[in-house]
């Protein structure tokens, strides 16, 4: 099975994506976790037997000029910043678009502000599943996956 994550852009939503994307490796399954340049770099390392399992695709954030232009994460804007780093967000569509087009994937499962991914996956027969952070309880997702 193969299976997208696209968590939002903080670290508070990516660390639990990063956890769901090892456990689903650790069963065998495929995973494509799908972020920024450099939120990929600033995230911890797989374990080296789970490494062929996970795959970090790596998206260009879109720039605008309201926010640093080396800003990917909510810990790199002011608060009140936020909603630019959503624009930015939302500016990934096409190049999201051509990876899920590239990509037969079985799954995808995205945040809350990942809207336009799950429309993208319904149009590649992809099933969906937005998963918050705080539903990323231990077994529940493979539970999920599972009864598909």
């Amino acid at each position: 099975m193969h299976v997208v994550l696209l968590p939002w852009l903080a670290f508070g939503h990516m660390l639990p994506y990063l956890q769901l994307a090892r456990f689903l490796a650790q069963g065998g399954d495929k995973v494509s976790f799908v972020s920024t340049h450099r939120n990929i770099q600033r995230l911890p390392k797989p374990p080296p037997h789970l490494s062929p399992f996970i795959d970090f695709v790596k998206l260009a954030l879109p720039r605008v000029e309201e926010i640093p232009a080396d800003a990917e994460a909510t810990v790199d804007v002011r608060s009140e910043d936020i909603h630019y780093l959503e624009k930015a967000y939302d500016g990934l569509g096409p190049e999201l678009g051509q990876f899920l087009r590239s990509y037969c994937a079985d799954w995808i499962l995205h945040d809350f502000a990942s809207l336009a991914a799950a429309h993208r996956g319904r149009a590649r027969n992809s099933n969906s599943l937005s998963i918050h952070r705080g539903s990323l309880v231990p077994g529940l997702p493979r539970l999920i996956i599972d009864a598909a």
